[in-house]
């Protein structure tokens, strides 16, 4: 009986070693994905970051495009206006 008793604890005490060491591993094994997860947003946040500014630049470029124009078309009305307040004075 007493046999028994002690193969039971030394069967016991080796499937607790066993679970110990499973237990390191599976925790090692998911931080290590944790961290290539981690990773990899970081790159995906990076490639979004600078599709962000190039968009943002393009936009820049498009608005000050269409700044552009209504400065000249501000300019040329003024133009005319002067032209037509001059040609007013003479006839």
């Amino acid at each position: 009986m007493e046999s028994q008793i002690t193969n039971h604890e030394g069967r016991l005490s080796r499937i607790e070693g066993l679970l110990e060491d499973l237990n390191k591993r599976l925790d090692e094994g998911v931080f290590s994905q944790i961290r290539d997860h981690g990773k990899r947003i970081r790159e995906i946040e990076a490639s979004l970051g600078r599709m962000a500014e190039s968009c943002a630049v393009e936009r820049g470029k498009s608005e000050g495009s269409r700044a552009v124009f209504m400065a000249v078309i501000a300019a040329v009305s003024s133009f005319g206006g002067l032209i037509g307040s001059f040609a007013s004075r003479l006839f």
